[in-house]
């Protein structure tokens, strides 16, 4: 009878018809209970926590998942132990605790891959990759993924594996907006879960098929998917988890409708949902729900209505960001609720004319996610404490001035503050026209073979819409503290070219800041006074050799014996180690050998036991780095991720977020000649002037002897610190 009845619950699983799946599995659980048969509990357990996830009961779930997981680890039941976490992993992710979600997940795949069940390692690879599109993780999303199919192409595996990975592709180019990709994707992983008998399955996947098809204008063809999709949804029991499945796909297609179709079709889509959507214990189905309301209301022009949903999506959305322990998580999860929080901020600009208010605001939400605090978005209205706070920290701004710059969903806006108060201004740029010039004088600037007037020009048409603007503000200012967002990270502030046909650089010195509200690292009682120079000399890893910066060694020898309190540290004593147990006590480092920027974040090369070894973005910035007053990493490409100064998967970003006031970093591959000579005037600009504004001041006074040759040269380094 037990038996019988755990057939039955495996069976309902597999039709998806989780109602009888939890009732038959009561059944067989009770009865194995009485026969003292611990694999018969765990395993019809293991039916009952699948069919509550299916139905998006995800507390409940989560509690019955961590109970049978405690009764299957002494066992050594590996298959089932394995399932459970997975599982528990989903459980996890859909009450919004992403950090657990990811321990358990990767402990899945060890259990797997220990006991050689290789289907369900690649299904835990599955869950990897479905954490990362979750969290906004796309890139790691889509090389997790790819990496998943190169072991399900290697071996025989069951098709459901294939569905896994192709739907979690498709979900990733969702998200990037890559809607043709998409669709093909979507059409490759319907293939795999056709003939399988998995209605549920194949329903949800037409259903965002057709979520995609209306992205791409394709009408015909989203009716086409939606009809397929009904047909199979028909195909299912009645119950609570069909309804859900149902609405879950209505959900996505009205958020396609209201942001590509019509609104009042979206409205028809929602309409009857609300109940289901309360009751299910699912987090991304809450964000999903409240966004695509939104949606509607912009679309009518009902701010207030848009609004309402918007603060409910930021609310639900903390949920998540108040379980992510690191910076690097919180950075990522931002994609997935800073869009809402923007949308509010700009509909709020619409209404209101306060400056310092609006600042305030925006500066309260960047700092959610520069901070090494666990915070929650703030609800839209900093406080007067808030206000109060920038305006100490820009009223002595004398000589200098603070930009601010904001991409909100439909516009671009900056502000300026110094002594003088806050002005803010609306750009008069498109954001698809100031993507397009961005990216073009990011690659005009660092090719030296591009034609300098072409430099000039593009720089001249950034400068109008960026500066110009604030031009009256900014005459009189010696120092420029630029904030930036989004792709405006990437641009090379000091090869701008004003009206007059100077570089921006030679007339100010820059300074890129993460954000007013960050605050710097604790001071430390005992100043340090020590110049940590570190040269690796040829790295070789994986299989790769690294050789020596051209110049570089004898930069760093000249660095070294040119101050009294110095260490050097050269060739093999570069070590991972050494670093990490001598920045603490450094108040200045140069770095001049190679560096590495990977999705994963940067990295220098540095000398290990066995070869090359890296010195990761993770680890400098849990040092404790306070009495760094400056770090110049004379290597390529050590300051390329997207906002630099604030990004957590970066070298310059690292040291920020350990306490280092000032770092300069290169934004490309630069030539080692020019910066061995741009260095040398540096160091010795530096050394006459020791005041807090000497390395800034020091820079521009370097780099103006060499804004005579094309940028390439010179403006691939950028000073990055915090305002204080």
């Amino acid at each position: 009878m037990a038996f019988e009845s755990f057939l039955k619950a495996r069976a309902a699983n597999r039709t998806g018809d989780s109602d009888e799946a939890i009732r038959s599995a009561d059944i067989a659980i009770d009865l194995f209970v009485q026969s003292h048969n611990l694999p018969g509990t765990l395993r019809a357990g293991f039916e009952r926590v699948y069919a509550l996830r299916r139905k998006s009961r995800g507390n409940e779930c989560e509690k019955e998942s961590g109970r049978l997981s405690r009764l299957a680890r002494p066992a050594s039941y590996s298959w089932l132990q394995t399932q459970i976490l997975l599982e528990r992993s989903s459980c996890l992710a859909m009450d919004g605790k992403f950090d657990m979600a990811w321990n358990t997940a990767m402990n899945a795949q060890r259990v797997a891959a220990h006991a050689g069940y290789r289907s369900l390692q690649l299904r835990a690879v599955g869950m990897e990759a479905s954490l990362h599109t979750n969290e906004g993780r796309l890139d790691r999303a889509w090389t997790t993924t790819a990496r998943g199919l190169h072991l399900f192409f290697a071996e025989a595996f069951p098709p459901e594996r294939g569905f896994q990975f192709y739907s979690e592709l498709e979900f990733a180019a969702e998200e990037a907006e890559q809607w043709h990709l998409a669709v093909m994707l979507q059409k490759e992983a319907i293939s795999y879960i056709q003939a399988q008998g998995r209605h549920d399955f194949e329903a949800t996947a037409h259903f965002h098929l057709a979520a995609a098809e209306v992205a791409l204008g394709d009408a015909p063809g989203a009716r086409t998917e939606i009809e397929a999709g009904q047909e199979a949804f028909h195909r299912l029991p009645q119950g609570s988890s069909r309804a859900f499945l149902e609405a879950e796909s209505k959900i996505a297609l009205a958020g396609m409708e209201a942001k590509f179709g019509s609104p009042t079709a979206a409205k028809d889509y929602l309409s009857g949902l609300d109940e289901i959507v309360s009751k299910a214990e699912n987090f991304t189905i809450q964000l999903s729900y409240e966004q695509a309301q939104a949606d509607i209301q912009k679309a009518l022009g009902d701010h207030a209505e848009e609004s309402l949903h918007l603060k409910r999506l930021v609310s639900i959305g903390n949920t998540g960001f108040a379980s992510l322990e690191s910076p690097r998580d919180r950075w990522e999860w931002e994609h997935t609720v800073g869009q809402a929080y923007r949308r509010l901020l700009e509909i709020k600009l619409d209404d209101s004319h306060d400056p310092l208010k609006a600042l305030a605001d925006w500066e309260s939400y960047r700092s959610t996610t520069s901070s090494n605090k666990r915070r929650l978005l703030p609800s839209l209205g900093a406080t007067k404490v808030d206000q109060q706070f920038l305006i100490e920290q820009t009223k002595t701004l004398h000589d200098s001035s603070v930009i601010v710059f904001a991409g909100l969903p439909e516009k671009w806006v900056a502000w300026i503050a110094d002594d003088r108060g806050i002005r803010q201004v609306t750009l008069p740029v498109s954001k698809s026209e100031l993507a397009s010039l961005t990216k073009a004088f990011l690659l005009l600037c660092s090719n030296p073979a591009s034609s300098v007037q072409k430099v000039k020009s593009t720089g001249l048409r950034l400068y109008e819409l960026l500066l110009a603007p604030l031009d009256q503000e900014i005459r009189l200012r010696n120092t420029l503290y630029i904030e930036s967002d989004g792709i405006l990270g990437m641009v090379p502030w000091t090869a701008l070219t004003t009206p007059d046909g100077t570089y921006l650089g030679t007339r100010f010195a820059i300074v890129n800041v993460p954000g007013l509200a960050v605050s710097p690292a604790a001071s430390q009682a005992e100043r340090a006074n020590q110049f940590l120079v570190a040269y690796p000399g040829a790295v070789s890893l994986a299989g790769e050799l690294y050789p020596p910066l051209p110049g570089a060694q004898e930069e760093a020898t000249r660095l070294a014996t040119s101050q009294k309190n110095s260490v050097y540290l050269t060739n093999k004593q570069v070590t991972t180690s050494n670093l990490a147990n001598a920045l603490p006590h450094a108040s200045q480092f140069h770095f001049a050998g190679h560096a590495v920027t990977r999705e994963f974040g940067g990295e220098l090369l540095v000398q290990g036991p066995d070869g090359g070894e890296l010195l990761s973005a993770s680890t400098i910035s849990s040092l404790d780095l306070s009495r760094l007053r400056l770090a110049v990493l004379a290597a390529c490409s050590t300051g390329t991720t997207l906002e630099a100064s604030r990004n957590p998967h970066g070298l310059v970003g690292a040291f920020i977020q350990a306490g280092t006031h000032r770092v300069i970093a290169s934004t490309w591959a630069v030539d080692s000649q020019a910066t061995s000579g741009l260095m040398s005037r540096f160091y010795s600009l530096l050394r006459r002037n020791r005041d807090k504004g000497s390395t800034e001041a020091a820079w521009l006074e370097a780099v103006i002897p060499a804004s005579v040759s094309h940028p390439y040269y010179w403006a691939g380094f950028q000073v990055f610190g915090l305002l204080s």
